[in-house]
């Protein structure tokens, strides 16, 4: 039986194919991606069509699974679609924002704020972590956050992709889903808990959206659909999409 990984970095797309009882290399596939500290997610989309036909199709393939950049901010209207460029791990305006969000769990005190977002999350807010864009993104771009629904990271926005319909760029943001390695680097993930964590006041970073379901084992998430599946480098029926299959790590 034969499977594939999806890799979907900063830089470009890579798609490999190996068997599942041997682990023995099939094919591999590559697509670039844009430069740039922000993109419309759907390069990411073309990329991975693009890598996958690269690699020769995944017809013969039972079953995929995602992994992508950590920290990047996908914001979703009610219908699922983007309200704005993704904001990757990369755009550093979000610094002032990671301070702000430290002062204001301590009540004024840095290291008192750093304690208690280690305590809750298991990481302390920089630029590049979602949380903190989440904060720079209600602050500065107020209409399009009231807009957003949910927010999904670039791993949870593929695996939506690949589970919708094919029916145009939305995604079902109520069966978005993520793994907790992904979720670990977003500062609003209790890595203990296993769940969105509550604990700090400012995680939610003012923005009132969704985020994606956590999984801490692998199992299937969802399949892809028949009508998608004609436009996805010739996925068929059936096809299954896994998230949450293993750790992951920083992919940049």
């Amino acid at each position: 039986m034969l499977v594939a990984g999806v890799d979907s970095s900063t830089q470009s797309c890579k798609v490999v194919v190996r068997d599942a009882s041997d682990g023995r290399l099939a094919r591999t596939g590559r697509a670039a991606h844009p430069a740039g500290t922000e993109v419309d997610p759907e390069h990411w989309w073309r990329a991975l069509r693009e890598a996958a036909a690269d690699a020769g199709g995944l017809d013969d393939v039972a079953a995929v699974a995602v992994g992508a950049q950590q920290h990047g901010l996908v914001a979703l209207d009610a219908d699922g679609a983007p309200v704005r460029d993704a904001l990757l791990w990369n755009d550093t305006r979000s610094a002032v924002a990671a301070g702000d969000l430290i002062g204001e769990l301590g009540d004024g005190d840095e290291q008192r704020g750093r304690r208690r977002w280690a305590e809750a999350t298991g990481l302390v807010p920089v630029a590049s972590f979602t949380v903190s864009k989440l904060r720079w993104f209600a602050e500065h771009e107020p209409a399009l956050a009231t807009r957003t629904a949910a927010v999904a990271l670039p791993h949870d926005w593929l695996t939506a992709r690949l589970r919708s319909d094919g029916a145009g760029t939305a995604v079902d943001v109520g069966g978005l889903s993520t793994d907790a390695g992904d979720a670990s680097g977003t500062g609003y993930f209790d890595p203990v808990a296993g769940e969105v964590s509550r604990r700090p006041a400012a995680a939610r970073s003012r923005a009132g959206a969704g985020t994606a379901e956590g999984g801490r084992a692998a199992r299937v998430r969802g399949h892809v659909r028949a009508a998608g599946a004609r436009r996805r480098a010739r996925c068929r029926h059936g096809r299954q999409c896994r998230s949450g299959a293993g750790a992951r790590h920083r992919r940049r």
